[in-house]
This record gives structure tokens, C-alpha cells and sequence, in this order.
């Protein structure tokens, strides 16, 4: 399973993204970060940074 369908999986899309995004444009600006999907020891889990 590649990193987009995991993504999906949980509930992430593109379009999701951009209205989140759109609708409040801090979040582009002062809020920047990350979220990232790991694997460890066969449990995946997600990290914001």
C-alpha cells in the first residue's frame, strides 16, 4: 500500500486539503506543519510536526 492510499485510507484528500486550507488561510501561513504516516513494527501511526 503506497503512502497516497494509506492517506485515503484515513480519510486525507486533496480536496479536503484545499477547503481546509481556503477556508482558513492561517493555516497556509502561520500555522505551517506536517503530518506524516510511519510504520513501525507493522503498526502505522501518524505524526504532526
Amino acid at each position: 500500500m503506497n503512502q497516497n492510499e494509506i492517506k485515503k485510507k484515513y480519510g486525507w484528500s486533496y480536496e479536503l486539503e484545499n477547503f481546509f486550507i481556503q477556508s482558513n488561510p492561517l493555516l497556509k501561513t502561520d500555522y505551517r506543519g506536517s503530518f506524516k504516516i510511519k510504520n513501525h513494527k507493522g503498526n502505522i501511526f501518524g505524526i504532526f510536526s
